[in-house]
């Protein structure tokens, strides 16, 4: 990408140089921050419905979900108003920092409501929104904003004098527009090559399903003889492998109601229905026991090499949720979860790739009860009907997977490093236009990313 021709000392550290003929300029002299309900439009009483935006309806890449419309009268007070053309801005950890905010040109109603926890910002006639939004998501600006949060720790949010007080670097509002054009057909060509990645992982995803699936109901021998396993949707399975049920092979074991009261900071590890994920543990959300309570409570201790699994529908509502134990270290089991003991009839192995089957887990949901928190019992775990070869046909097939699995895990981790580098790609074509590092003027549709 070309420079400008000349470049003058901007004076603020962070901008450096910018183009000899841009400004720099106090965004409170160029918008208004957090303006003021329009009244000769709307007041408290107005039952007309209008768009509504929580937290969750904007995404951190300025997509906006606008199907939620409520009345003006119930929105009039302990909510935040914009209008269309505004830009919002979340003030609040991590979501700030993560860039959640939107330019607001497609908002379906003329104002709206949203969070109490966006900042509004609105353009005068000197900054287009499209550059003054494009500001917002530079790494310049979060890093800043972020520096000087205040609030306690996960409650930390920016205040709006941040916004009043930034420094930018301001182009004549003609070039603005360029630059605008010139970042958003960028970051179409980004966007489309990301969808085009994430697409494919999805895809092998499916691949590894269906390899999955295929293993442990059929077997690896396409010659093998078949027969019927009296399950109309699950069709024909290998002849010699054995009709049984899951209880037979090991003990399930519920987990423990612990006193919410007697959780602490340290001690023995729970391992909560959060914690267990699809194929492994996740323990960002760490809870712990006094250490007696490993004693105290032999049936709900987890040992390495034992297998969990949760049991509540939200949780599985996607695929079940569970997980083979690698820690050495004590951990107890905390409700709505599962703890499956195996006998020495079933591989673990095995077993891990089997619950992840198509059959699997249809057996597991249609057993689940329909209650305000459906969930599944253990007994009924217990009594899933499964076909298993023998030992040694486990270990050949639980190995032929993971050695699969690995190949495809491999491939999507290379996948997942090319959508980094094109995000990080996207913020520092947005960090370097926005600050007039490079000249963009004379740009074409001819032009590649």
């Amino acid at each position: 990408m070309k420079k400008y021709p000349k470049y003058k000392d901007s004076d603020v550290e962070w901008i450096g140089e910018i183009p000899e003929h841009w400004e720099i300029k106090k965004l409170k002299r160029l918008t208004k921050i957090n303006p003021s309900k329009n009244l000769s439009r709307i007041d408290s009483t107005c039952t007309e419905r209008v768009t509504f935006l929580s937290m969750e309806k904007v995404s951190e890449q300025g997509d906006i979900d606008c199907s939620t419309l409520r009345p003006i009268n119930e929105l009039w007070n302990g909510f935040t108003y914009f209008e269309r053309g505004d830009i919002i801005l979340a003030k609040i950890t991590p979501c700030f920092e993560n860039g959640k905010g939107a330019y607001l040109k497609d908002l379906k109603t003329e104002v709206g409501f949203g969070s109490t926890e966006f900042h509004v910002i609105r353009p005068s006639n000197k900054i287009t929104a499209a550059f003054l939004f494009n500001l917002t998501r530079t790494s310049i600006f979060k890093n800043l904003g972020e520096a000087i949060m205040y609030g306690a720790a996960g409650q930390k949010r920016i205040p709006s004098s941040f916004i009043e007080e930034y420094i930018l670097a301001l182009p004549p509002i003609e070039e603005q527009s360029k630059i605008n054009d010139f970042i958003q057909k960028k970051l179409d060509l980004i966007r489309n090559l990301i969808n085009q990645k994430l697409r494919l992982i999805q895809l092998l995803e499916e691949e590894k399903t269906a390899i999955i699936n295929e293993a442990v109901t059929k077997g690896l021998n396409p010659d093998v003889k078949m027969k019927d396993s009296g399950i109309a949707w699950l069709g024909e399975v290998p002849a010699q492998w054995e009709r049984t049920k899951l209880k037979y092979l090991g003990r399930i074991i519920n987990g423990f109601a612990f006193p919410s009261e007697d959780f602490s900071t340290a001690g023995v590890r729970v391992l909560k229905i959060s914690n267990i994920q699809q194929m492994h543990i996740d323990w960002s959300d760490e809870s712990f026991l006094p250490s007696e309570y490993y004693d105290k409570y032999p049936n709900a201790v987890v040992k390495k090499g034992e297998f969990v699994f949760a049991l509540t529908r939200p949780i599985i509502s996607n695929g079940l949720k569970a997980a083979i134990i690698e820690s050495e270290e004590n951990i107890l089991l905390n409700q709505r979860n599962g703890l499956f003991k195996p006998s020495n009839l079933i591989d673990l192995k095995y077993l891990y790739y089997l619950v992840y089957s198509q059959y699997f887990y249809h057996e597991f949901k249609t057993k689940l009860k329909e209650t305000n928190q459906p969930n599944i019992s253990p007994a009924e775990v217990g009594n899933i009907i499964i076909f298993i070869p023998s030992k040694f046909e486990q270990e050949v097939i639980a190995q032929f997977l993971k050695t699969k699995i690995m190949e495809i895990n491999t491939i999507c981790e290379h996948i997942k490093e090319e959508i980094k580098l094109l995000q990080e790609y996207r913020t520092a074509l947005i960090n370097e236009t926005v600050t007039g590092k490079i000249d963009v003027r004379g740009f074409g549709a001819s032009e590649e990313v």
